[in-house]
């Protein structure tokens, strides 16, 4: 980690110190060819990354189901109403002020809009307790128009509830049903139109009329299932998919709703805002009924009060032969039936505050009203407190049903109630009081008119007491006949404080959106291929040619090695001297030779070159063999050295077997000169590894080295050693004391930077001798690194338990 630290600290440094210097442009050739090596060497990663992104995308939004919105807008409190001063309007016994508006009445509604008893009501309209869906090859679709058969259930047992029920047609006749109860798969056969009954489940299934026996195959190879839903389930379905909003300072709700089937989200909107319209229109409905059911009842009374009445009249004058009265006791009778009349009004008033209070102090749970069209025509402030102890009620109720109110803000209203019940009970009590007083000196008054009209006859008297009976109740009867028609026109007038002004309408698919999920599975395919370049660009990334290894060293390049591909007709592996002395490969070779002898060292009268690499199979070995191979045809005495004590792979390239090399000079058992061989290459000459010891590394340190390297120098133009791989075994480092110049082969197919710093390194503790670097197995064909990227081309292995892994080196 802490490289990676130092080295990405550099590289920023370096980055921003080539902005710096630039003058003309933020970009300049360079960067545009540093960015077209990474694309080159990586744009199979970054196809087959969006190759994937978009096949996993596909594979994820193909069963993915659309889901269409419909919407709808409802204006609460709406002002549709009659005149609050006309008669009419009074008769409902609500009270309308024009200009009054509570913007939290829509936070009420949402609550009722959304409440299990409204969308219950709606739903048993629609007839969605069965789903019907279509099984394809690949994809189950959900059907809702155009059904080849219909599913009305009767009674189902509650295990069946949203377990798919399998249908197979048959016949034009007949129909298969395949479930599951538990672990059992059940098949049963029914006919067409008739009841299935059994003792799991009764329905009627019913071919649509559409279908004929003619056109029945192209029904008849599908395959259906139905789900039965639950009642509570399609509920609970609708309030998780229903949305309402209220725009800003407005008396609007938008209600939306979302469905996989554009039609059916547009049915059950509509039908959720009709029955939200009608459950406004409830309450006043109930009232006016109620009313009217009252008045019905007083006239009933009345009139059998009037025909007893009036049978009594006439008998009375047939018995008495009365005929009429005088002028001054018509008077006194006129003055009496008029106090009798304002009484009983009176009477009907105190009635109507009896009931006021009766129902907020008993607080009946029967839904019955109070009488409130007998209270007085100007008691506005007791019809509208009574109006908002009915709308807090309602509140109350739709609370507790809803359970979404804290305890704290419940108590409140019901204090709130409580406050304004007992305010309008110390009203209705005071009120109450007045009229008694009124009836007082009404009875005062009747009483001292009887008394003036005493002296009459007792058989006038009578006659006068009966009529005036009479008349008091054909008074009061013509009144109740009035608010009763007032009543039948009010129910007319009354309209919904809510109405849609914009019906349901489909708004199209909301989700999924396909195209963005392509889009975003493509993205983040691309981002993990980025960051995947990324890793193998910082920590794998590989050198293809010699001016990107120059590029990033100050060590000195020699050359590069080229690739030969034994199946394009390369020279083969294992015949390594035998190249062709004009092939491309021999070239790469002279150029090192020559790079080795005039840039590096000085004449000398012998250089001993060190060859080593990071890892196993990138060439240093063939590179040792060929380099000698060179410098001996040009006429140098040429001593190769196969110090890779660990595996020796010179003698076997060479097919010789030496029984004595350089493991024997290091134990002091034989001379250099004695184990040295000549190779089948004029001035080539080898000393090989001998007997491999079980101690190399060891046998690396012992004083007898030094007789091999003064031996080379004194009896030979150059001397080259192979080595073992310097990251795994330590014997490179020593031995690199002994030479002139090291040189590290880095191949093209293996990551470079570990090699170049461990090397870097390297010469930084010692700076004598010189370092130097060679490429190998460097491709030039353009796609060449991508194909040649799992060959290994030529090479060694190393394999055995001191090794180096099974590559090939």
């Amino acid at each position: 980690m802490l490289y990676i630290a130092q080295h990405f600290t550099e590289k920023t440094f370096q980055y921003f110190q080539a902005v710096k210097s630039k003058t003309n442009s933020l970009i300049d050739a360079g960067d545009l060819k540093s960015a077209w090596k990474i694309f080159s060497k990586n744009w199979i990663i970054l196809l087959a990354s969006q190759l994937i992104s978009y096949s996993a995308a596909y594979v994820y939004t193909y069963d993915l189901e659309y889901v269409y919105s419909a919407s709808s807008q409802i204006l609460i409190k709406s002002n549709d109403t009659y005149d609050a001063n006309n008669t009419i309007t009074q008769g409902t016994g609500v009270m309308m002020y024009a200009g009054y508006f509570d913007y939290t009445q829509n936070y009420n509604a949402i609550r009722v809009f959304k409440s299990h008893d409204l969308i219950s009501d709606a739903l048993s309209k629609l007839n969605l307790d069965v789903a019907y869906f279509i099984i394809g090859r690949f994809k189950t679709t959900e059907l809702f128009s155009d059904l080849p058969f219909k599913v009305k259930v009767e009674n189902i047992r509650p295990e069946l509830y949203e377990a798919p029920i399998f249908l197979n047609i048959i016949s034009y006749n007949k129909y298969e049903i395949v479930y599951k109860l538990g672990e059992k798969e059940i098949k049963q056969v029914y006919k067409f139109g008739e009841s299935a009954l059994s003792t799991n489940f009764n329905m009627l299934v019913t071919l649509n009329p559409v279908v004929t026996p003619k056109n029945l195959f192209l029904v008849a190879n599908s395959k259906y299932k139905f789900l039965i839903h639950h009642p509570n389930y399609m509920i609970q379905k609708v309030q998780q998919s229903l949305n309402c909003e209220i725009p800003q300072y407005t008396g609007i709700i938008q209600v939306m709703y979302e469905d996989n089937i554009p039609e059916r989200a547009v049915i059950v909107l509509d039908s959720l805002c009709n029955v939200f319209i009608n459950y406004s229109l409830r309450s006043k409905l109930q009232i006016n009924e109620r009313t009217i059911e009252y008045i019905n009842k007083q006239l009933d009374e009345l009139e059998k009060i009037i025909q007893e009445l009036q049978s009594q009249l006439q008998a009375y004058r047939e018995n008495k032969a009365i005929l009429n009265l005088g002028k001054e006791e018509e008077i006194f009778f006129n003055q009496i039936i008029e106090a009798e009349e304002i009484k009983k009004k009176l009477q009907i008033n105190i009635e109507a505050y009896n009931g006021v209070l009766k129902m907020i102090i008993d607080r009946p749970d029967n839904g019955e009203t109070p009488p409130l069209f007998f209270l007085p025509d100007d008691e506005f402030y007791l019809k509208k407190a009574l109006e908002s102890i009915y709308e807090v009620q309602e509140k109350i109720f739709i609370e507790r049903n809803k359970k979404q109110m804290s305890i704290v803000e419940l108590k409140n209203l019901e204090k709130d109630l409580q406050y304004k019940n007992q305010k309008l009970i110390q009203y209705a009590q005071n009120a109450k009081s007045d009229i008694l007083k009124q009836i007082e000196k009404l009875d005062i008054n009747i009483k001292k008119y009887e008394g003036e009209i005493w002296e009459i006859p007792t058989r006038q008297r009578e006659l006068l007491n009966i009529q005036r009976q009479l008349e008091i109740n054909q008074k009061m009867y013509e009144y109740l006949l009035e608010r009763k028609a007032n009543t039948k026109i009010a129910r007319a007038g009354i309209v919904p404080e809510s109405k849609i002004i914009e019906s349901a309408r489909s708004n199209g698919v909301v989700r999924p959106n396909k195209f963005r999920i392509t889009f975003t599975f493509m993205g983040v395919g691309l981002a993990i291929s980025v960051i995947l370049i990324f890793v193998i660009t910082l920590f794998f990334e590989k050198v293809e040619s010699i001016n990107e290894l120059k590029e990033k060293t100050s060590l000195t390049v020699l050359g590069d090695v080229l690739y030969v591909n034994e199946s394009k007709g390369g020279q083969s592996e294992n015949s390594i001297f035998g190249f062709n002395p004009k092939s491309p490969i021999m070239e790469s070779f002279r150029i090192i030779r020559t790079n080795l002898q005039y840039q590096v060292t000085p004449p000398s009268p012998c250089r001993v070159y060190l060859l080593t690499s990071k890892n196993p199979g990138e060439g240093k070995t063939f590179c040792s063999i060929n380099l000698s191979v060179i410098l001996a045809r040009s006429g140098k005495k040429v001593l190769l050295l196969e110090f890779d004590l660990h595996k020796p792979r010179i003698g076997s390239a060479f097919n010789y077997t030496a029984e004595t090399g350089i493991s024997d000079i290091l134990i002091g058992k034989n001379k250099t000169a004695d184990c040295i061989v000549q190779s089948p290459i004029p001035n080539l000459s080898l000393l090989l590894c001998g007997s491999i010891p079980p101690n190399a590394s060891e046998l690396i340190l012992s004083d007898y080295i030094n007789d091999i390297f003064s031996y080379g120098r004194e009896h030979f133009d150059y001397v080259i050693i192979d080595t073992p791989p310097f990251s795994i075994i330590s014997d490179a480092v020593e031995l690199i004391k002994h030479c002139d110049v090291a040189v590290n082969v880095i191949n093209s197919r293996f990551p470079y930077r570990d090699s170049l710093n461990m090397f870097h390194e390297m010469s930084t503790i010692n700076s004598n001798p010189k370092y130097t670097l060679i490429l190998n197995k460097v491709r030039k064909g353009k796609f060449g690194y991508f194909l040649g990227k799992y060959g290994y081309g030529y090479g060694y292995g190393y394999g055995y338990s001191y090794g180096y892994g099974n590559n090939k080196g």
